[in-house]
C-alpha cells in the first residue's frame, strides 16, 4: 500500500466525524462556514485530475443534509427560472457536442490528461449545476435579517483579514522572510514534477512578480474577491451612519477601506482596478456626491503615502522596474491589445463563429482553444460571459446576462424603495456596487460563476423579499389605521 493511501485511510475516520457532525447543523451554519472557505482557493486542495477545494467539500455535505431532510428548493425566486433554463440550454449544448461535433485533437501535457479526457463536459456540467445550487440554497435558508447579516459580516470580516494577510506577505516577500512560500505536497495521480496538477498543495504565503494573491491561485482572482468585499466597506465609511456602525463595526471605519484600497493596488490587476473605480462611481453618485471630495482624496493620499513609505524602505526595488513603471506597464496599450489574453480572445470568437446557436458544449473551449494555438495546457475562456458564449452559444450567454441583469434590477428597485438615510438602503447600494464591480471583472476572469458572487446574488434576493414584504406590511398597517379613522 502507497503512502498516499495509507494518509488517506489514516484521514478517512476525521474526515467522517467532522461530516457527521455538519450534516448534523442547521443549513445557516454550514452556510456560515462555507463563506469562511470559499476564498480558500489554493490554501488546501486536492488534486486528482481536478480541483477539490475546501468548499465544495463542505457544499456536498450542504446538499446531503437538504436531501436528507427532504426538502425542496424554490425556482419560482428572482432570476430562478433562469438558472433552470440556463441548465437546459447548457445540457443540450453538451449532447450536441458529444454527438454532433468532432473531438478536439489536442495533445496535452500529463498532468493535464484527465482535464482534456472525455470526461470533461460531463465534469464541467456538473460543476455548473453544483455553484449554481448555492444560489437556491442561500435564498431558501436564509428568511431571516440577522441570518443574511451575518452572512455578510463573515464574508467581509474575512475578507478584510485576507486584505491584511496579503499586505503582511508582501512585507514577509520583501524582507525575504524564512518559509515565505511553503509548499507541502503529495502526489496522488501521478509522479509529476509539477506542483500544480496531481498533488495536495498548502500554501503559507503567495506573492509573485510584486502581486499578491494570499489563499488564491492567482493575483487577479484575488482581486476578484476584493471586489466583492472593499465597496460595502467603502459604502460603510462613506455614509457616516451611526447604525451602520453599531452593526458592522471597524468595517465602516477609514482605516479599513484604506487597507482594502492598499491590497487592491498591490494585486496589480487591470480588471480589478477598472471593477472597483465603477463601484465608487456607482458609490459616490448614491451616497456620497459632496463627501466624496473629502473621502476621495483623504483615501487616494492615505494609500500613496503608505506606498511611498514602503517604497522608501526599498518595498519595490527587487524588480528590475519601479513600483510606478510596474503600475504604467499594466496600462499600456500594446501590452492589451496584443497580449496572450487577447489572442485567446480571438480564438473564442473564432470558435463561436463556427457553433453560434450552441457553442461546443461545456468545458470544451478550453480543448478546442488548445488545439487551435498548439498548446499542451487547456485554456481558459478568460471571462464567465465569454465562457458561456464558446460553450453554450449565443442562447446561454444571453440567459446569463439576462440572468446578472434581473438580480441587478430587482435590487435597484428594492433600493429606491427604501428610505434614504435606512441603514439597509446603505447595504443594499453597497451590495449592488459590489456586484457591478464583479460583473466588470467577470469579463476577463474565470471559466464558471464563483462561489462568492452566487453568495451575494443569493443574499441581495433574500434581503430583497424582506425589505419586499416589510414595505407591504407596513402598507397595510397604514391601510388599517386610514379605516379605522
Amino acid at each position: 500500500m502507497s503512502p498516499t493511501m495509507l494518509i488517506g485511510l489514516g484521514l478517512l475516520p476525521l474526515i467522517i466525524g467532522i461530516s457527521i457532525i455538519l450534516l448534523g447543523r442547521d443549513t445557516v451554519s454550514n452556510l456560515k462556514l462555507l463563506v469562511v472557505l470559499i476564498p480558500l482557493e489554493a490554501f488546501a486542495v486536492l488534486e486528482i485530475g481536478f480541483t477539490i477545494t475546501l468548499a465544495y467539500l463542505v457544499l456536498v455535505i450542504i446538499i446531503l443534509s437538504i436531501i436528507m431532510k427532504g426538502t425542496k428548493l424554490d425556482t419560482s425566486i428572482i432570476g430562478g427560472r433562469l438558472i433552470i433554463l440556463y441548465w437546459i440550454i447548457a445540457l443540450i449544448s453538451t449532447v450536441n457536442g458529444f454527438f454532433g461535433q468532432e473531438t478536439a485533437a489536442t495533445f496535452v501535457s500529463e498532468n493535464m490528461r484527465f482535464r482534456a479526457s472525455g470526461m470533461r463536459p460531463i465534469l464541467q456540467y456538473g460543476l455548473l449545476l453544483f455553484h449554481f445550487l448555492l444560489f437556491f440554497i442561500v435564498v431558501k435558508f436564509v428568511q431571516k435579517e440577522k441570518d443574511a447579516f451575518s452572512l455578510l459580516k463573515i464574508h467581509l470580516y474575512f475578507g478584510l483579514f485576507l486584505m491584511c494577510l496579503g499586505i503582511t506577505q508582501y512585507v514577509l516577500y520583501v524582507v525575504n522572510f524564512p518559509l515565505i512560500d511553503f509548499t507541502w505536497a503529495i502526489p496522488l495521480i501521478d509522479n509529476s514534477s509539477t506542483i500544480e496538477y496531481g498533488k495536495v498543495r498548502l500554501y503559507s504565503a503567495g506573492v509573485s512578480d510584486y502581486s499578491i494573491r494570499t489563499t488564491f491561485i492567482e493575483s487577479l482572482h484575488f482581486a476578484d474577491y476584493l471586489n466583492s468585499v472593499l465597496p460595502i466597506i467603502v459604502a460603510f465609511w462613506f455614509t457616516k451612519s451611526k447604525e451602520i456602525k453599531k452593526m458592522f463595526g471597524f468595517l465602516a471605519t477609514p482605516t479599513a477601506s484604506i487597507i482594502g484600497i492598499l491590497a487592491m493596488l498591490l494585486t496589480f490587476s487591470r480588471s480589478g482596478w477598472g471593477g472597483f473605480a465603477i463601484a465608487m462611481l456607482i458609490l459616490i453618485i448614491w451616497l456620497a456626491p459632496r463627501t466624496a471630495f473629502i473621502h476621495i482624496p483623504l483615501a487616494t493620499v492615505g494609500t500613496s503615502l503608505i506606498v511611498v513609505l514602503l517604497s522608501s524602505f526599498g518595498f519595490f526595488i527587487g524588480n528590475s522596474q519601479s513600483l510606478f513603471e510596474l503600475i504604467k506597464g499594466r496600462f499600456e496599450l500594446e501590452n492589451i491589445l496584443f497580449g496572450p489574453r487577447a489572442q485567446y480572445f480571438l480564438v473564442l470568437w473564432d470558435s463561436f463563429k463556427e457553433h453560434p446557436l450552441l457553442g461546443l458544449g461545456a468545458g470544451r473551449f478550453a480543448l478546442f482553444g488548445a488545439e487551435a494555438t498548439g498548446s499542451d495546457q487547456v485554456h481558459s475562456s478568460h471571462g464567465i460571459l465569454w465562457g458561456a458564449l464558446a460553450d453554450f452559444g449565443l442562447l446561454g450567454f444571453v440567459i446569463l446576462l439576462a440572468f446578472m441583469l434581473t438580480i441587478l434590477i430587482s435590487l435597484y428597485k428594492s433600493i429606491q424603495s427604501l428610505e434614504k438615510d435606512s441603514p439597509q438602503r446603505v447595504i443594499l447600494i453597497g451590495i449592488f456596487a459590489a456586484l457591478c464591480a464583479v460583473y466588470f471583472q467577470s469579463l476577463f476572469v474565470g471559466d464558471r460563476i464563483q462561489f462568492y458572487l452566487v453568495l451575494l446574488m443569493g443574499l441581495s434576493v433574500v434581503l430583497i423579499n424582506l425589505y419586499k414584504q416589510k414595505t407591504s406590511d407596513m402598507l397595510h398597517t397604514d391601510q388599517k389605521t386610514i379605516d379605522s379613522i
